[in-house]
């Protein structure tokens, strides 16, 4: 594998996930995390729009990705298809049968702990390459450069109030800009990531109260999704969570909700090509308001 090579990755939020995103860096290659919402068509031709060499797969998704590349294979017969690396998921045994295909574990077991670090040439150097989520058109892909990827990151903690060594829940897709640049941003302020495969409200809520997580984020259908989930998936928060939402502005009533179960909302706004580059800052004399007041005003 040379110096940037695409390497992309198709899944959801579990561990190897996040380490990817440091491990294909490191490497000298270039990470693209692709939506796992999309269907095989599309995938297919983000994998030739992007030069894909080597695709990271989820036991889940697998059939996807194959049924992706078998695409590439016959539309474009000239190019060689991305080879396929396997996901299972951690200490259990996947239903899935694999013949002659590499597995992701595995690999990490035969590697060198001593690997020299390939690092940039220049800050400018690209580190990641996202695709759009295509709401308008076909998605559109942005090159992110270490410099950029450095700043957003440290950007998102700063908007998200984070001190020394939070613990992040994972419920913002790591397809989404690299976790809204919180994929490294963690790291830089050592912090504990929890990753979920899905976003389910009952998940958010055991996993809250069982690792005592700090921080976490979501699109405002999760919160919607929080807000109004069933009374016996809902727990008592160890403390206040800091939530950040990004997108569309959530309704007051669900952040009413929302906060009177413990969370309390910030909101950002970005693009996949600018990264999170507008906050709401809150002030002070606004906690005097009433709570339908202050709901509309972050909204």
């Amino acid at each position: 594998m040379d110096r940037f090579t695409q390497v992309a990755i198709l899944a959801p939020n579990v561990p190897a996930m996040l380490e990817l995103q440091f491990a294909i860096p490191m490497a000298g290659a270039i990470v693209c995390p692709l939506n796992t919402r999309l269907d095989s068509s599309m995938i297919a031709t983000l994998l030739k729009h992007s030069e894909t060499k080597l695709l990271f797969v989820d036991y889940q998704l697998f059939h996807k990705a194959k049924e992706a590349v078998n695409l590439l294979t016959k539309t474009h017969s000239e190019s060689r298809p991305p080879l396929l690396v396997v996901m299972p998921e951690v200490d259990s045994q996947s239903p899935l049968t694999l013949v002659n295909e590499y597995k992701y574990e595995g690999l990490v077991e035969a590697g060198a702990t001593d690997f020299p670090i390939i690092r940039p040439y220049d800050e400018c150097d690209p580190i990641s390459l996202n695709y759009t989520s295509g709401t308008t058109s076909k998605p559109k892909g942005v090159l992110y450069s270490h410099r950029g990827a450095y700043l957003n990151s440290l950007g998102c903690v700063f908007m998200h109030g984070m001190r020394e060594m939070p613990t992040y829940l994972w419920s913002v897709p790591l397809f989404h800009s690299n976790g809204w640049g919180l994929s490294w941003g963690i790291a830089i302020v050592g912090g504990t990531n929890v990753c979920l495969r899905r976003s389910d409200p009952k998940d958010i809520f055991d996993n809250i109260v069982r690792h005592n997580v700090t921080h976490m984020g979501g699109v405002p259908t999760v919160l919607n999704m929080i807000a109004n989930s069933l009374v016996a998936n809902q727990k008592p928060l160890p403390h206040r969570v800091e939530i950040m939402t990004a997108g569309s502005p959530p309704p007051p009533s669900v952040l009413s909700k929302i906060e009177e179960l413990g969370f309390h909302v910030s909101h950002a706004y970005g693009l996949t090509e600018t990264g999170l580059s507008t906050w709401c800052l809150w002030k002070p004399e606004w906690d005097l308001l009433p709570i339908e007041e202050q709901g509309k005003l972050k909204a």
